[in-house]
């Protein structure tokens, strides 16, 4: 287990908390706390089998990693495949269904609590689909769509909800959301849903704590809000933070997120930031070092 000092957090939670993102083309996982650990995956899983890796998510609950890897199978070297494992590095392997396929991801995708789920951005005809994959009795099911009836042709970016049951997803210029097994898909943001005037891009959403949205927006600036699916409300976290993007929410309400704008980043890169729900108070995870802008994940107890 490969592990580093992350650097200054106050906003500490009592119960474990992790991020996963990649630095350096290497997949790891950071402790979501002042002085919290980082696990280096990539480094781990060098030690099984050679190969890269292009993107590693958590599940909800912070026990189970999902990755793009050219490791673990035959199929998926030089054509990079879904491999998943426990934070612990147990049981790490590459998913395979029917007579030993295996999943070749288009981009980001999400597992869900307990490890026996995946929703999976595939491209297949032209088209960006979000399929479902479960693991019934030891066997994963082969992939099925629950995007057929996105008003886009172009899915991506799930983010699995934490009793498994409901899936967001950009479509287009837009964010939907569907139930696990395809039915119910509705678009639940739009670009006019700005209070003012309109974004210019909306995407990355992720659920959360109480099951509303938090996601990105441009308009004259990058920025994380809140989509509230009782009152369709919407509202900007901390409108003064900009460049902000991709965020994820941990189990205790806080956001983490890939920000350009921190005060005395002159290089411009990527860091890695903590914030707590409301956006007024935060620390910084990783700084001076650009970490890969393919989306990160959150999850913990």
């Amino acid at each position: 287990e490969i592990k580093q000092m992350a650097t200054n957090s106050d906003l500490d939670n009592d119960s474990p908390q992790y991020i996963t993102y990649m630095l350096d083309d290497h997949a790891k996982v950071i402790e979501a706390k002042e002085f919290g650990t980082v696990t280096d995956i990539t480094q781990y899983l060098s030690t099984l089998d050679s190969g890269e890796d292009s993107w590693i998510n958590i599940s909800p609950d912070g026990e189970w990693l999902l990755l793009e890897s050219s490791r673990l199978h035959n199929k998926c070297a030089g054509w990079a495949c879904l491999i998943y494992g426990k934070r612990d590095l147990s049981e790490f392997k590459a998913i395979t269904y029917g007579s030993d396929s295996v999943i070749h991801p288009e981009g980001f995708s999400a597992i869900a609590n307990g490890g026996n789920t995946i929703v999976v951005h595939i491209q297949e005809g032209g088209r960006n689909d979000i399929v479902v994959s479960q693991k019934i009795n030891g066997v994963w099911t082969t992939p099925k769509s629950i995007s057929s009836t996105s008003p886009s042709n172009n899915n991506r970016n799930p983010a699995i909800s934490a009793n498994g049951e409901e899936v967001l997803f950009s479509c287009g210029e837009n964010i939907c959301i569907v139930n696990i097994d395809g039915s119910n898909l509705k678009t639940l943001i739009k670009l006019s849903d700005k209070p003012v005037g309109s974004w210019s891009q909306i995407k990355s959403a992720d659920f959360d704590t109480n099951g509303d949205v938090v996601f990105e927006a441009e308009d004259d600036a990058e920025r994380i809000w809140r989509y509230s699916r009782s009152s369709l409300e919407v509202s900007v976290i901390n409108a003064s933070q900009t460049n902000d993007n991709s965020p994820c929410v941990l189990s205790d309400g806080r956001i983490a997120s890939l920000w350009l704008n921190r005060p005395n980043n002159s290089s411009g890169v990527h860091e890695l930031k903590l914030m707590n729900s409301t956006g007024s108070d935060y620390s910084m995870l990783i700084k001076d070092k650009d970490v890969s802008d393919f989306g990160i994940g959150c999850g913990g107890l």
